[in-house]
């Protein structure tokens, strides 16, 4: 029987979830598949990444205005550089297209054009900052698919991921809750 999207459930069993539209590619793995060394430190990076270009700037500049402008027209430049950089690697590289995507520290749900069977396991690349053409990498196993179209909804358990990155995922996916429960509230005042 085929569904629509949005009669699909496959929600996450964390509350604390990040939900977006981003390139993301699915492939299938074998259990012989694993992380290299280099894939985890990349994904650590990736992820420290992630929350350097996230981050608020504390209110401690306050008591010098002199200097928050100094560092406001520092990062202004940065900005201005590291937006022509990625604007040059997007020319070059090639992502996989945007998709719906849900992330847990322990799950992923996603559209994507693939049957797996279940049980079966994924090597999936997530790219959090389309900007910055690093994906974070990780391998999953498939534990439901329902076909919707000519597509699938997948829900799959993250079953290798390096512990700090793990720890900084769910530092990420914890900020995000928080920022969300701040717009919600601010949008009911």
């Amino acid at each position: 029987m085929q569904k629509d999207i949005d009669s699909v459930d496959y929600t996450l069993d964390s509350k604390i979830v990040y939900q977006d539209k981003l390139p993301l590619s699915i492939a299938s793995a074998t259990s012989s598949d694993f992380l290299s060394p280099g894939e985890e430190k990349k994904n650590l990076n990736l992820l420290r990444a992630f929350w350097l270009f996230h981050e608020t700037r504390a209110d401690d500049l306050k008591e010098s205005p002199e200097l928050q402008s100094h560092i406001e027209r520092i990062e202004l430049k940065l900005d201005m550089q590291s937006e022509m950089l990625s604007l040059l690697l997007q020319q070059t590289v090639k992502l996989p297209t945007p998709v719906d995507f849900s992330l847990s520290a322990e799950h992923l749900t996603a559209i994507h054009d693939t049957l797996y069977s279940q049980g079966s396991l994924v090597r999936a690349e997530l790219y959090l900052l389309p900007e910055y053409p690093k994906p974070l990498t990780f391998l999953a196993r498939v534990v439901g698919e329902d076909s919707i179209g000519s597509a699938y909804a997948g829900k799959f358990e993250i079953c290798e991921l390096d512990i700090l990155a793990r720890e900084m995922l769910e530092k990420i996916l914890f900020r995000h809750h928080r920022r969300q429960i701040a717009q919600l509230r601010h949008s009911k005042t």
